[in-house]
């Protein structure tokens, strides 16, 4: 047999398995849709001659087979039985004629299930029996077999049409090179024009010196490039070698300018060094803290206790607060303006990163440590301290200076507004995903919470104004760079439905494209689950190139029915869910099912209110994307 015949033996044998495998699938899947359409098609057709039968109750017997006749006439039954006991009634039987032949309708055919059911007429049980026709049913298999072998038939035929074109695109260089293989083996070149004339033979020898010379130009100016690449980043590292070296120096000759002094506290404020690295670079960011890190290291070598901590914005301001040692808070603020100092002078584009503090200690752990962690401790502990949440004999007096629009609107007006950032970490607990906007809003020497004035502002129509204020502020601490993008804010949905307002808000977007870009609209999902605009909202929000969250996800009505007809971005489930696990473990798995169906849908999922190191790893072992919560970091002012 040639390697020919065996290939398209080989060939004809993958095709005809092909062809019996697809066959086969069809006519399985073909049969097993048939099968439940014909149990259905039958429940629906006894259930009708029921309804039927049972206007006939109170006829003659005659006229009660009448009527069974006409119903068999008109559904075409295969077996239609009724039974009074075990006296027949009425029975016929049918055996239907089908078009196909015999040894196929063997194959195909699908057999109608038996429905019968026991009635009552005049106090009287009968037996219905009834099985509808499958001549149909078989038809379509028939036909869905034919359309199957057609579509192969064309699969087929494409193949072969596609391979003939990439057999000849292959055989035509081959073939060339063919030939070219025997003009060498004969000899067979093409004659070469001889010069006639010295004419001739100058212009050859003057095109050749032309694109010789041209040749030399490029080399000559790419071996310029290159080496003056090769010298700036020289210079580049240079420069960048001999100021870390500097700054080095300088900072270790100043943790041994006090002799007395042997413990040092280091504060690297994470806000800060996440600014950095996103406008610099990872490894240019880290530079520094390998410098001190390694001075710090070389110093408790000689006898110098040190200790590093890291501290988000709001918990560096809490050990400043708790440490009422006033020479402590001297040397504070004398060596963080040195070291500013010093990067300022050496990194020009650098910004703060290190603040760092000496203190006069005879202990081996100083008291200063001590106080710091528990200044921490107690930031983590008395949330309510440092989230303002109002005592609720001042909600009535709060209340009563908002009872009318006009106080409404001169809240929003006249009030001053604060911001701060709740970071929302990634799973891993390192990267920030993105971090919530919180508002804090203080008027006639009254902090008001957001919330009250925001539901204030909706039953008045003055939500616009205040989301648009808020709004206001958020975009100057973006174009001053005191944002961490990206960012979360909590809006109403009167305000987005509101036609000026979102009017106003698609001219900024058009302004401050990338402010929009990193923006995540927060919406409660109690508030836009009571609206029946909620896809026009979120819609809208899109079509501004934001993202859309839902807050306290899974106390609304319909939480599935949301998940699946809005098309949000990220869910944010509530944290009584989180705290429900340590009581209840069946909400373990509604947990567990809630963000598999979310993940399945694209949905990001957000664990919030997180207290304690036991729900922050349930969070993650249910497969949680982001992680927010007390534990994990605490709210920051923007400056």
């Amino acid at each position: 047999m040639s390697l020919k015949a065996l290939f398209n033996l080989i060939v004809t044998s993958i095709l005809l398995l092909l062809f019996v495998a697809t066959i086969s699938f069809s006519v399985l899947n073909s049969k097993a849709f048939i099968k439940q359409q014909l149990m259905e098609q039958t429940q629906l057709v006894g259930r009708s001659v029921l309804q039927r039968i049972s206007l006939l109750e109170g006829v003659e017997a005659d006229e009660m087979k009448q009527g069974l006749n006409e119903l068999h006439n008109a559904y075409e039954f295969v077996f239609l039985n009724v039974k009074l006991q075990n006296t027949v009634i009425f029975e016929h039987r049918q055996n239907p004629q089908s078009n196909l032949p015999t040894w196929l309708t063997a194959v195909l055919a699908v057999r109608s299930p038996l429905f019968q059911q026991n009635f009552y007429l005049a106090e009287q049980e009968y037996l219905l029996q009834l099985q509808i026709s499958n001549v149909p049913a078989n038809n379509y298999i028939y036909q869905q077999l034919i359309d199957v072998c057609l579509i192969f038939a064309f699969f087929i035929f494409l193949s072969w049409f596609v391979f003939r074109i990439a057999i000849n695109l292959i055989r035509e260089p081959i073939e060339v090179l063919q030939q070219h293989t025997l003009k060498i083996a004969d000899n067979n070149f093409t004659g070469v024009p001889e010069i006639n004339s010295v004419a001739e033979m100058n212009a050859l020898m003057s095109s050749h010196n032309r694109m010789t010379n041209q040749v030399k130009e490029l080399v000559n100016e790419l071996t310029k490039r290159l080496e003056h690449a090769k010298n700036a980043l020289y210079r580049d590292e240079l420069t960048q070698l001999g100021n870390r070296r500097l700054f080095t120096a300088q900072f270790s000759q100043l943790l041994h300018e006090e002799k007395n002094q042997n413990g040092a506290l280091i504060l690297i404020r994470l806000s800060e060094w996440e600014n950095v690295r996103r406008k610099e670079g990872f490894l240019i960011a880290c530079s520094f803290l390998e410098d001190v890190i390694h001075i710090l290291q070389s110093n408790s070598k000689q006898g110098i206790n040190t200790r590093i901590f890291r501290l988000n914005d709001n918990e560096f301001a809490c050990v400043l607060q708790h440490l009422t040692r006033d020479e402590v808070v001297t040397l504070l603020n004398d060596l963080s303006s040195d070291i500013a100092r010093l990067q300022g002078r050496y990194q020009q584009k650098k910004e703060v990163l290190i603040g760092a503090v000496l203190w006069q200690s005879n202990d081996e752990m100083s008291d200063v440590m001590k106080s710091a962690d528990e200044a921490v401790l107690l930031a983590v502990k008395e949330r309510k301290h440092y989230h303002l949440y109002e005592p609720s004999e001042r909600m009535k007096k709060m209340s009563d200076m908002l009872a009318t629009r006009e106080g409404v609107l001169l809240a929003i007006n006249d009030s001053v507004l604060q911001l701060s950032q709740h970071g929302v970490m990634m799973s891993d607990q390192v990267n920030l995903m993105f971090s919530e906007v919180l508002s804090k809003i203080q008027y006639k020497d009254e902090v008001i919470p957001t919330l009250l004035l925001q539901s204030k502002a909706e039953q008045f129509s003055a939500s616009a104004r205040l989301d648009g204020r808020i709004f206001e502020q958020i975009r100057t601490m973006y174009i001053k760079g005191a944002l961490d993008l990206p960012i979360s804010i909590n809006a109403s949905v009167h305000s987005i439905l509101d036609d000026e307002f979102y009017a106003w808000l698609m001219e900024q977007s058009h302004q401050y494209a990338d402010l929009f870009s990193s923006i995540i609209w927060e919406f409660d999902e109690m508030m836009l689950s009571q609206s029946q605009s909620a896809p026009e909202v979120i819609t809208k929000l899109h079509k501004l190139g934001s993202k859309v969250a839902v807050d306290h996800f899974g106390t609304g009505d319909n939480t599935l029915l949301a998940l699946r007809k809005w098309p949000i971005d990220i869910v944010k489930l509530d944290g009584s869910f989180m705290h429900e696990l340590e009581d209840k473990q069946d909400a373990w798995y509604f947990l567990e099912n809630i963000i598999k169906l979310a993940h399945s849908l694209g949905v990001v999922v957000v664990c919030e209110q997180l207290e304690s190191e036991q729900q922050v790893k349930w969070a993650k072992e249910l497969g949680s994307d982001g992680l927010q919560g007390f534990k994990l970091a605490l709210p920051h002012a923007i400056h």
